[in-house]
């Protein structure tokens, strides 16, 4: 069985088209091979795929063969298509290094995966997720990549010759298990498939807890309707809101961030808790810098090892400034969290609204809310955002 290189250029056409264009060309008659289906534009729709995939089985059959399968490097079936419902076998394929199909995505398919393994084990090889460790996303192609890629990608840590091989075992092993001909070795390629499952599981699994959120934007309201509430009772209830903010993203791209905006939190304060808790002892109040630093602690700590490695040794720093305080909560609200991306680093600004327990109107008293930084957005910045631009980035790739 033969893999074509050239089908690992079609990912890397970033010309962004507005209309799928596809070309596939015949299998020759020296033996089964992959038949080459070339895609312009690096990122397709979920509902493009569907239309590919009956073309190509109508090409198949028309030439006397029947698709078994789709490979689909360094993409992904995008959000509201499932992987089961797929109608081809389809094995997703990318590198940890991948600065235009994050890992940050990759995982939510990862995810659907693992569920749908509980119910039919069968489809760790009908529908396979891989991420490849130290691998970007311009070493699914040879020769001068275009800007777009190298605007965006990572560096990888391995040689393209050692990317290519890593690639076609674990494509070679999908297209052996999805034949399954009597001539091959189907156990040997399903524990192949199994390695890469493993492998992946580890590399995703301290980032899962991070990214469960909905993804769905959600606008500025003119006045809270609910405030931050303090029942005073045998069990003291603190009652505490904070919205999450999610970009507008219905194409599923991969290239910015994919975290959330931003936490918006309105809570009671240190001083209000004291007064139903006279005889408590409490420490320094934090200030939203300081939750913002715990929050980037937190993803730090349960950030992977290698992840930890990478942004030690060559990441970009993240930066928490000196919070901006504001009179008046119609000002927070109208307020944001300031993400600065820079060459430096990514410098993080919070804006505060803070009450004392005086205040005329007696809901508003004893209120302290922040703009915050989500620990998804602190653990993409760590495990991404924070190694671009760090050198420059490489414009070819040979073998």
């Amino acid at each position: 069985m033969k893999i074509h290189a050239l089908a690992l250029c079609a990912i890397l056409q970033l010309s962004f088209c507005s209309s799928l264009s596809v070309e596939i060309l015949k299998p020759n008659n020296t033996g089964p091979e992959a038949a080459l289906i070339i895609v312009p534009g690096a990122y397709i729709s979920g509902s493009a795929y569907k239309p590919l995939g009956e073309v190509a089985a109508l090409y198949g059959q028309k030439a006397n063969h029947i698709l078994d399968g789709v490979l689909l490097f360094a993409s992904y079936i995008t959000k509201n298509n499932k992987l089961k419902e797929y109608p081809f076998p389809v094995l997703t394929i990318s590198g940890d290094l991948d600065g235009l199909t994050r890992i940050t995505r990759i995982v939510d398919t990862f995810e659907e995966l693992q569920e749908d393994v509980k119910s039919d084990p069968e489809q760790i090889y009908r529908t396979p997720v891989v991420v490849m460790e130290s691998i970007n996303h311009g070493q699914f192609a040879s020769g001068p990549l275009p800007k777009p890629v190298t605007d965006h990608d990572l560096n990888p840590e391995v040689s393209q010759s050692v990317a290519y091989n890593t690639i076609a075992n674990y494509s070679n092993a999908f297209m052996v298990v999805i034949r399954n001909g009597t001539d091959t070795n189907v156990t040997k390629a399903k524990n192949i498939l199994e390695d890469g499952q493993t492998k992946t599981d580890i590399q995703m699994s301290s980032m899962m807890q991070f990214i469960n959120y909905e993804d769905e934007s959600l606008d500025i309201l003119p006045i809270y309707k609910e405030l931050p509430v303090l029942l005073p009772s045998d069990n003291v209830k603190i009652e505490s809101l904070t919205t999450l903010w999610m970009l507008p993203n219905p194409l599923d791209s991969t290239t910015s961030p994919l975290s959330p905006l931003q936490l918006k939190a309105t809570m009671k304060s240190q001083e209000a808790v004291k007064t139903i808790l006279p005889s408590s002892q409490f420490g320094i109040s934090a200030s939203c810098k300081e939750v913002n630093q715990n929050a980037y602690e937190l993803a730090f700590a349960k950030s992977s090892p290698i992840a930890k490695e990478r942004y030690t040794s060559r990441g970009r720093q993240i930066v928490f400034n000196e919070d901006v305080s504001v009179s008046s909560q119609f000002q927070w609200i109208k307020s944001q969290l300031d993400l600065n991306y820079n060459q430096t680093g990514l410098f993080v600004t919070a804006t505060r609204f803070h009450t004392d327990m005086s205040q005329p109107t007696k809901s508003y008293s004893g209120q302290s809310d922040c703009t915050l930084i989500s620990p998804f957005r602190a653990m993409e910045w760590i495990y991404i955002d924070s190694l671009k631009y760090t050198k420059s980035q490489i414009e070819s790739n040979t073998t």
